[in-house]
């Protein structure tokens, strides 16, 4: 075996390609990274009161 793949390096190299599924991929990531961090910064504004 000449090179080593990880799934990483095979999503970038398919998004230069410009493969639909690794865009569909990139943006679902996005989505979910944004998701996230609206989630959070949502949740610590609010108090905790035990």
């Amino acid at each position: 075996m000449l090179f080593e793949w990880n799934e990483f390096e095979h999503l970038v190299t398919q998004l230069q390609q410009g493969s639909f599924w690794s865009i569909y991929v990139i943006i679902a990531f996005l989505y979910l990274l944004v998701w996230w961090v609206m989630f959070l910064i949502k949740n610590a504004k609010k108090e905790v009161s035990y």
